[in-house]
């Protein structure tokens, strides 16, 4: 489950031109704008959000079924 988690969620960040800083357990960082500059990237941030939301409710469905009840939190920073 945690690897396709982490698969899901990694191809999104990229998919909005951010990057994968690193992987803890079941959080994942993330930044938008570094190493690579991008522009808008508080936009890109928070349309990854929406689409993470999305794409994680479809996989807790799933999981829903085995038996497990999961949920998925998202916090944005900038500055």
């Amino acid at each position: 489950m945690l690897r396709r988690y982490h698969t899901t969620v990694g191809e999104l960040v990229l998919a909005n031109q951010g990057t994968v800083e690193h992987f803890a357990g079941d959080g994942l960082m993330a930044f938008f704008n570094d190493p690579a500059p991008i522009a808008e990237h508080q936009l890109a941030a928070a349309r990854t959000a929406p689409a993470l939301c999305e794409r994680f409710g479809a996989l807790a469905a799933e999981w829903g079924k085995l038996g497990y009840e999961l949920g998925l939190g998202i916090g944005i920073g900038t500055g």
